[in-house]
């Protein structure tokens, strides 16, 4: 079975800083926010901060006393929560793989604009697909995608 963990590609300008700031935020958030509280807190968390297209288009509200941060800021807010530490791991295994290269390509902020503007347009696609959804999207898929597509 293949299962890739490195890559024979060097790095001539210095460590991946965004890429390892990227990992390190969404381990850290992961780790010390999402992961100690309980299923009802972590539900009010995600659905505060993740991102859901039926409110982006201003078709519905939460319920009553749940806190929620303003539609368009969950668009980069859910890139960085996490539904599991699969779903951590997974997405932090490829953008290690990957990000460093694509950094090392495109220079330290024109990757991180590239990494957002990817973030936000995978979450874009998904609710435009289904705008009525009512379900909270969380995680860097979206990002992450972008990411491997520009190493390729």
């Amino acid at each position: 079975m293949f299962f890739p963990y490195r890559d024979d590609n060097p790095l001539h300008h210095g460590p991946p800083v965004i890429t390892i700031s990227i990992i390190a935020t969404c381990a850290l958030l992961y780790l010390f926010v999402q992961l100690p509280m309980d299923g009802r807190a972590e539900q009010a968390h995600v659905y505060g901060f993740g991102f859901i297209p039926v409110i982006f288009f201003g078709d519905a509200n939460l319920p009553a006393g749940l806190f929620r941060i303003p539609a368009a800021t969950t668009l980069i807010t859910c890139m960085f929560l996490h539904g599991g530490l699969m779903h951590l791991v997974g997405n932090m295994w490829f953008l290690w793989l990957y990000g460093d290269n694509v950094e090392e390509a495109l220079g330290r902020y024109r990757y991180l604009a590239f990494y957002v503007i990817c973030g936000c347009a995978g979450t874009l696609t998904h609710a435009f697909i289904d705008p009525g959804s009512k379900v909270p999207l969380i995680g860097a898929s979206g990002a992450i995608s972008g990411v491997i597509a520009a190493y390729l």
